[in-house]
């Protein structure tokens, strides 16, 4: 257990508020299952190391725009750390973004530009939310932006200007 990240003193002071046999049965099976995970060979494998990093180093000095276009940042720890350096311009064209995030924190500074512009936006997701500050030039020129969804749906706020330049990927 010298390799573990849980003490033998934490244990201590849990096993000894346990009264009954049921409790300690239960336990002794989480301390198993959690002692397997709980190697520091196991956290190397499966933390998420640019995390570990930035809280282990957070003074030094980082590319804010390159850590938020980072693919690997995972974006429950944008929310948890707010008092960072983020670029929310990078973070909203951050190809990892899941948009329904987006949709569940609207307080965040998102820059619609770049969400405009993100290559992982579903299209349907923008039909789906018409209420949002969709930034249309930059919806025209993102590059993921299927061909025969313009097709399909002429009548949206396109810049034809732009969509002029787009090189159009194929519909899979």
């Amino acid at each position: 257990m010298e390799d573990s990240f849980i003490t033998k003193d934490c244990l201590y002071e849990v096993s000894r508020w346990i009264v009954d046999g049921k409790t300690w049965k239960g336990f002794i099976g989480v301390c198993t299952t959690t002692y397997a995970f709980n190697t520091k060979e196991k956290v190397r494998m499966y933390a998420n190391h640019l995390t570990t990093l930035l809280k282990m180093f957070p003074d030094k000095q980082w590319n804010w725009s390159g850590l938020s276009y980072n693919s690997s940042l995972p974006f429950d720890f944008v929310l948890a750390h707010p008092e960072l350096k983020w670029n929310w311009h990078w973070l909203s064209c951050n190809p990892s973004l899941p948009f329904d995030f987006v949709l569940a924190h609207p307080e965040l500074k998102w820059d619609w530009s770049g969400l405009s512009y993100n290559s992982s936006l579903p299209f349907d997701f923008v039909l789906a939310h018409p209420e949002l500050k969709w930034n249309w030039y930059e919806l025209s020129c993102n590059p993921s932006l299927p061909f025969d969804f313009v097709l399909t749906h002429p009548e949206l706020k396109w810049n034809w200007s732009e969509l002029s330049s787009n090189k159009f990927h194929k519909s899979k």
